[in-house]
């Protein structure tokens, strides 16, 4: 198996498991729409990937892995998100980072949208993974 599908399933089985985020909905990081009836909701990918030739029969591969989660709120949505986003980055970070490899959080971003009672607020992680593997050329 490739690392990237790895590292999402890694982190699917992780927050699927956790007390926080085992009841909400997981979707595909891909979908254009959402549905408020399956809120909360979460996502998992890794869109973007650099790989370089650190040494001689060895690779260097730093991937973007991204958490978003969706939720309903009220005026009180942002703070509920930044305390998903430190369950979040204690999870991953925790189930990612070995010896071999890397993974830090490089950014947080929030967004709300709506207004009235149902505001729908969206937080997305992203979290830089960096592993040292062998030169897939010399395999």
């Amino acid at each position: 198996m490739s690392h990237r599908p790895e590292y999402r399933e890694t982190i699917k089985t992780v927050l699927g498991a956790d007390a926080t985020f085992a009841s909400y909905t997981q979707i595909s990081a891909w979908a254009n729409a959402v549905n408020a009836e399956v809120l909360p909701a979460w996502f998992v990918a890794t869109p973007r990937e650099q790989p370089s030739r650190s040494a001689h029969g060895q690779s260097q591969r730093v991937t973007d892995l991204i958490v978003g989660l969706k939720r309903l709120g009220g005026d009180a949505i942002e703070d509920a998100l930044d305390a998903d986003a430190v369950v979040i980055e204690r999870l991953v970070i925790g189930a990612l980072r070995t010896r071999e490899r890397d993974c830090e959080l490089t950014v947080i971003d929030i967004k709300t949208d709506g207004g009235a009672e149902q505001r729908v607020g969206t937080l997305t992680l992203t979290f830089r993974i960096t592993a040292w593997m062998p030169d897939p050329a010399l395999s």
